[in-house]
This record gives C-alpha cells, sequence and structure tokens, in this order.
C-alpha cells in the first residue's frame, strides 16, 4: 500500500473514531495541495474545535516540517480552532 493510500485510511479511521467518540468531523479531500493552509480533519464537540493534521508510519517516528506546523497554526488561529497532531504507527493507537 503507497504512502498515500495509507495516509488516506489513516484519515479516514480517525474521521469515524471522532465521530464516534467526540462529535461532528469532516476530512479535507486534498488538504497539503492547496495554497492555503488546511488541516486534514476538523471536529468539534459544541465546545472545542479542533483542527488536526494527521500522519501515518510504519517507522518508529515521524517528522513534521516547519511549514506543516506554522500552517496548521495559522489555520487554528483564522478558525478559533486547537491544533492537534494525530499520528498512527502501524499496529499501534492514535498518539496525539
Amino acid at each position: 500500500m503507497g504512502s498515500k493510500t495509507k495516509g488516506t485510511k489513516a484519515e479516514r479511521e480517525l474521521f469515524h473514531m471522532l465521530w464516534e467518540h467526540f462529535g461532528p468531523a469532516l476530512r479535507s479531500a486534498g488538504s497539503g495541495s492547496t495554497p492555503r493552509p488546511s488541516p486534514d480533519l476538523l471536529a468539534s464537540n459544541g465546545k472545542k474545535v479542533l483542527a488536526i493534521e494527521c500522519k501515518s508510519s510504519k517507522k518508529e517516528n515521524i517528522y513534521l516540517t516547519k511549514k506543516e506546523v506554522d500552517e496548521l497554526n495559522e489555520f487554528c488561529n483564522l478558525f478559533k480552532a486547537e491544533p492537534w497532531i494525530g499520528v498512527r504507527f502501524n499496529n499501534m493507537e492514535w498518539f496525539f
């Protein structure tokens, strides 16, 4: 499975988990392919709004670029959301 396919699968998994355990969520299709900052997922429980950048890896670590973090923070400042980073390693639960 390619990394893009694996990343999409992980985003969808987290999307469904958020709906089940937190509140409504939506995926931003094509996030990272637009000149505007756009997180992978948005979710809200009516009190909190989360903007989530998702990463998945078969390795033991992940790397975020400064640009990815800056864009997540920029979006959150404009949208009044909490910035979160969700990481899913093979055969493990999500880390935030």
